[in-house]
C-alpha cells in the first residue's frame, strides 16, 4: 500500500500521523509537522474524499448533505491544523482513494454517533445538542447542520467566529459561563431563525455595532453578568426589532443610548434605542445608573417590566418615566439610594401594578406620589428608615393587594387609620421592626379581604384578640416576638388548643397528611416572660400561666382599692357641694373684685348705687341666700322691706311673687 494511503488510514483510525520523507514525495513538506487528529476530523477527511466521487458510494440524503457542507468550507475559515488535514487529503493516490471508498460507508453508516463530540449528548430526533461542562474550547463544527438547540454552558469557548456559519437553523443557543470577550460585527448574520441567545456570565467588555444585525426573529437576549461598559455606540441594537426580553443586569452600564434631540413633542426616531420599540422586559439591575435612562425609555412604548435595582439612583423626578411608558406594569427600584420622590414622578405609569421601593433612604411613606398609581396591587417599602406610618398613608390605593413594610429599623408608631382605604388588601408583611412594641387596635378591621398577616421579629409584648380579624385569617406569623405569656394571650392559647382538639377528632389518614395551620401552633408565638417559660411555644404554656382566675388575696386587694377610691371621691363631692373653700375661687375684700366676680357668673342688673350696696351686704352678712331683687331708685319701697346701709342708701329685697315691678337676680 502506498505511504499516503497508509497515513490516511492512520488518520481515519484516530492516530497521530507524520509523513515519511523516503516513501512519499508529495507529503515531504509535512515531515516536520505532526498533526494530532481527532475522530471528527478524520470523518471530515473521509467526507471530503467521498464527496468527489459521490457515484462510487451509497450515501443517505442526510450524509450527502453533510458532506457537501464540509466541502463548502473555505480554507481561510479553518484553524491551521484543520487546513493541514485537508492538504494532506489532497494526495491523489489511487490506492488511498480506494481505501477511503471502502472505509467511508463504515463511518457514514453511523453518522449520528460519530458527529457527537465526547461528553456531549446529541438527539437527532429532537435536534438538540447538549455539551455543558464538556471542556470545549471552540464551537464544534461537526454537529448536525440541522440542529435547532445547542447548549454549551460551562466550557472554555473564547470565540464564536468560524463556527456560527455552519448552523443556520438554530432556534436557541446557550454559550453562557464561557470566556467570550467580545461580540464582533455580523457574528450572527446567518442565524435568522434564532429566537433565544444566552451569552451571560462571560468576560464581554464591548458589543460591536451591528453585532446582532442578523437576528431578525430574536425574542430573548441575555447579556447579564459581563463587564460591558458601554452600549450607546451607534447601531448596537440594530436588527433587534422583534426582541421582547433584554437582560443587561450586573454590568457596568451608565447609559443605553447617546443623547438625542427632540423633534417637537416626540423623541428623535434615529435614537440607538429605536430598534427596541417592541421590547417588553428590560432588566438593568446591578449597573451604575445615576438617573433612569429616560432618553432610551421614551422609545419603549411596549415595555411591561423595568428593573433598575441596585444602581445609584438618588432622586426620582417628574421626567424619569416618560409618557410613552403607559403600558408599564412592573417597576423595580430596590437597593438604590433614593431619598425623595416628586409628587408627580409616577403620574405617567397609569397601569403600574408592582412597585418595589425597598432598601432605599425613604424616611416617610410617599403618600402623594403613590396616590397617582390607581392600579397598584403590590407595594414593597421594606428596608427604609421610616419611623411613622401616618393616617391614610396609602391613600387612594383601592386596588392594593399585597403590602410589605418589613425591616423598618426606625418604625415605632402606626396609626390605626393607616389602611382604611385599602379595601382589597389580602396580605400584609410587617416583620423585623425592632422598635415596634405595640400593634394599633383594629388596624386591619377595614380590610374585609385580608387573609395573610406576618408579624415576625418585632418587639410586640402582647397582642389583643381585637387587633386581628381572626375570622377571616388563613395565615398568621407571630414568631420571634418577646411576648408575655399571661392572661392577655389567653385567647391565643385557647385558639391553639381548640384547633388541636378538632384535628385529633379527624380520621387518622387525614391527620397523617395534614400540615399544621397557624391556629394549631398559635402562629409560631413563643413566650419571653416569665423567664422559666422563655422559648416555650404559647400553645404549650401551662394553663395556670395564661389563665385569668385570681386568688382570694388578689380579689380582696382589688376590692379594697376600689372602695378607697370610691370613698375619696364621695368626700370630695360632698365637700364641694356644701360650699367648701376648695370648691370656690379666692376673692379679695374690695367691692370691685366682688362685683366683677358676680358679673362673670350672673346677668348684670341695671347700674345703680343701691345694687352695689346690696351686693356688699349680701356677701358680708347673707351668704348666698335666697334670690336677689332690685328696684328702681325712684320707686317707693314699703317700710317692712327697707334696709339701711352704712352710707344711707336703701335696698329693696322683695320676693318675686310680691310685685311684678321688681327685677329678679338669681
Amino acid at each position: 500500500m502506498p505511504a499516503c494511503s497508509t497515513s490516511l488510514k492512520r488518520q481515519l483510525d484516530g492516530l497521530d500521523i507524520g509523513c515519511h520523507q523516503k516513501t512519499c514525495r508529495r507529503c515531504r513538506k509535512y515531515r516536520r509537522k505532526a498533526i494530532s487528529f481527532q475522530p471528527f476530523l478524520s470523518l471530515e477527511i473521509s467526507s471530503y474524499s467521498v464527496a468527489r466521487n459521490e457515484e462510487a458510494s451509497n450515501l443517505s440524503p442526510k450524509a450527502a448533505l453533510h458532506t457537501k457542507q464540509v466541502v463548502s468550507m473555505k480554507n481561510e475559515q479553518l484553524p491551521g491544523s484543520r487546513r493541514s488535514s485537508f492538504q494532506i487529503a489532497s494526495c491523489r493516490s489511487t490506492g488511498a482513494m480506494r481505501v477511503l471508498w471502502w472505509l467511508a460507508p463504515l463511518f457514514l453508516g453511523s453518522l449520528a454517533g460519530a458527529m457527537c463530540p465526547p461528553r456531549c449528548e446529541c438527539d437527532d430526533a429532537a435536534l438538540v445538542v447538549s455539551c455543558e461542562d464538556a471542556q470545549l474550547e471552540v464551537l464544534p463544527i461537526q454537529l448536525n447542520p440541522e440542529v435547532e438547540t445547542v447548549r454549551l454552558r460551562g466550557n472554555r469557548i473564547a470565540s464564536l467566529e468560524f463556527s456560527m456559519a455552519f448552523y443556520t437553523r438554530l432556534r436557541s443557543l446557550d454559550v453562557s459561563a464561557n470566556v467570550l470577550q467580545n461580540l464582533g460585527p455580523g457574528l450572527f448574520q446567518d442565524q435568522r431563525r434564532l429566537m433565544e441567545l444566552n451569552v451571560s456570565n462571560n468576560a464581554i467588555t464591548m458589543i460591536s455595532p451591528e453585532a446582532f444585525s442578523g437576528l431578525t426573529d430574536l425574542r430573548a437576549l441575555d447579556l447579564s453578568s459581563n463587564q460591558i461598559t458601554s452600549a450607546s455606540e451607534g447601531g448596537v441594537w440594530k436588527g433587534l426589532e422583534s426582541l421582547w426580553e433584554l437582560d443587561l443586569s450586573h454590568n457596568r452600564l451608565d447609559a443605553l443610548s447617546a443623547e438625542v434631540r427632540r423633534k417637537s413633542s416626540r423623541w428623535d426616531d434615529d435614537s440607538d434605542c429605536a430598534p427596541l420599540r417592541n421590547l417588553r422586559t428590560l432588566i438593568l439591575d446591578g449597573n451604575i445608573f445615576s438617573f433612569p435612562p429616560s432618553n432610551c425609555l421614551a422609545h419603549l412604548d411596549s415595555l411591561r417590566q423595568l428593573g433598575l435595582a441596585d444602581n445609584r439612583l438618588t432622586f426620582i423626578g417628574e421626567e424619569a418615566f416618560p409618557a410613552t411608558m403607559g403600558e408599564l406594569q412592573t417597576l423595580n427600584l430596590q437597593g438604590n439610594q433614593i431619598a425623595s420622590l416628586t409628587p408627580n414622578c409616577f403620574s405617567n405609569l397609569t397601569k403600574l401594578q408592582v412597585l418595589d421601593l425597598s432598601d432605599n433612604n425613604i424616611t416617610f411613606v410617599p403618600t402623594t406620589s403613590l396616590a397617582r398609581l390607581g392600579a397598584l396591587q403590590d407595594l414593597d417599602l421594606s428596608g427604609n428608615p421610616i419611623s411613622r406610618i401616618a393616617p391614610l398613608a396609602f391613600q387612594a390605593l383601592f386596588e392594593l393587594r399585597r403590602l410589605r413594610v418589613s425591616r423598618l429599623s426606625e418604625l415605632e408608631h402606626i396609626d390605626p387609620r393607616a389602611l382604611v382605604e385599602n379595601v382589597r388588601l389580602e396580605e400584609v408583611r410587617l416583620e423585623l421592626c425592632p422598635r415596634l412594641k405595640r400593634l394599633p387596635p383594629r388596624l386591619f378591621h377595614s380590610n374585609p379581604l385580608l387573609t395573610r398577616v406576618a408579624l415576625r421579629g418585632n418587639a410586640l409584648q402582647t397582642i389583643s384578640a381585637g387587633d386581628l380579624p381572626l375570622r377571616q385569617l388563613r395565615f398568621l406569623a407571630l414568631a420571634d416576638n418577646p411576648l408575655r405569656c399571661n392572661c392577655s394571650l389567653l385567647w391565643l392559647w385557647k385558639l391553639a388548643r381548640s384547633s388541636a382538639q378538632k384535628l385529633a377528632s379527624r380520621n387518622p389518614p387525614s391527620y397523617g397528611n395534614h400540615t399544621p395551620t397557624w391556629a394549631e401552633t398559635a402562629g409560631g408565638a413563643t413566650c419571653w416572660e416569665p423567664v422559666p417559660l422563655r422559648g416555650t411555644p404559647v400553645y404549650k404554656a401551662p394553663e395556670e400561666t395564661v389563665g385569668c382566675e385570681a386568688s382570694w388575696a388578689t380579689v380582696l386587694m382589688v376590692t379594697g382599692v376600689v372602695l378607697s377610691l370610691f370613698t375619696l371621691t364621695c368626700a370630695i363631692l360632698f365637700y364641694c357641694g356644701g360650699g367648701g373653700r376648695w370648691c370656690r375661687a379666692e376673692t379679695t375684700d374690695t367691692p370691685s373684685s366682688r362685683i366683677n366676680g358676680i358679673k362673670e357668673h350672673y346677668p348684670q342688673p341695671p347700674s345703680s348705687n343701691m345694687y352695689h350696696q346690696h351686693h356688699l351686704l349680701h356677701h358680708h352678712h347673707m351668704g348666698l341666700g335666697p334670690p336677689h331683687m332690685w328696684t328702681d331708685p325712684d320707686q317707693v319701697v314699703p317700710p317692712e322691706y327697707e334696709y339701711a346701709t352704712t352710707d344711707g342708701g336703701l335696698i329693696s329685697v322683695k320676693k318675686p311673687s310680691t310685685s311684678n315691678s321688681l327685677g329678679v337676680y338669681v
